[in-house]
């Protein structure tokens, strides 16, 4: 199973606004500063969370980006989501792995048992990830005194 580089991104950066952000805007130059990475970078993620309306971009002096609501209010899964990409294991979705069963007599023998198992595989990682929530991880991070989010990942 492979995670992509822009899910584990994606989730620090959002984590970092609400850890670090209390309700107030985080500039890009500050979370790009805690979690290394290129502000150019962060810019094109926070631009698919403005759209998918997980983030909201205040101009300004006092500028910066904010949580479209409660963190609580906000999976990890939304997160992926966010990324305009899909939850995936070993390159297969569920979504784009099942065949109609009429293709079955078609298909080697076991098609059906690999399929089925990739299925429920993709449907338990999607409830997983639907299940935490931005809150959560600041839980986590408090417990850990964190002042970051290095050490959480």
């Amino acid at each position: 199973m492979k995670i992509s580089n822009k899910y584990v991104h994606s989730l620090r950066a959002m984590f970092d606004i609400a850890y670090n952000g209390c309700g107030k805007p985080e500039q890009l130059l500050d979370i790009a500063r805690r979690q290394q990475f290129p502000p150019r970078y962060l810019e094109q993620l926070f631009q698919h969370y403005i759209r998918a309306g997980l983030s909201i971009s205040k101009r300004g002096p006092q500028g910066g980006y904010i949580l479209s609501r409660e963190s609580e209010n906000i999976s990890i899964l939304e997160i992926i989501a966010g990324t305009e990409q899909h939850v995936a294991l070993d390159g297969r979705t569920a979504k784009t792995t099942m065949k109609p069963t009429h293709l079955l007599e078609q298909q080697p023998e076991g098609w059906c048992v690999d399929q089925a198992i990739w299925t429920e595989a993709c449907t338990l990682l999607e409830s997983y990830f639907g299940s935490i929530t931005l809150e959560n991880l600041c839980q986590r991070a408090r417990k850990l005194k964190m002042e970051g989010v290095e050490e959480l990942f």
